[in-house]
């Protein structure tokens, strides 16, 4: 069972073509990157619900090395 580790104000995009090419991927429109303040507790064995969607977290990045925003990078796994 899932449980709540926080709830936060993100943004969220597809990842560009250039970009999933630039990291090996192949190209999917379920590709997503999300950007939120930063969380130490978040890992790839979490997940983010945008609404009634559901992310899986592939990759998770510290911005800038300081400790104050998150990039996630993300496949869409259906709704809730």
């Amino acid at each position: 069972s899932w449980a709540t580790l926080a709830t936060v104000w993100a943004g969220i995009e597809p990842l560009s073509g250039r970009e999933l090419i630039a990291a090996g991927a192949e190209e999917s429109e379920h590709d997503i990157r999300i950007v939120c303040r930063y969380l130490p507790d978040l890992t790839t064995r979490c997940r983010v619900l945008f609404g009634a969607r559901i992310f899986q977290i592939l990759g998770v990045i510290n911005r800038n090395e300081r400790g104050a925003e998150m990039e996630l990078r993300c496949t869409e796994q259906g709704t809730k």
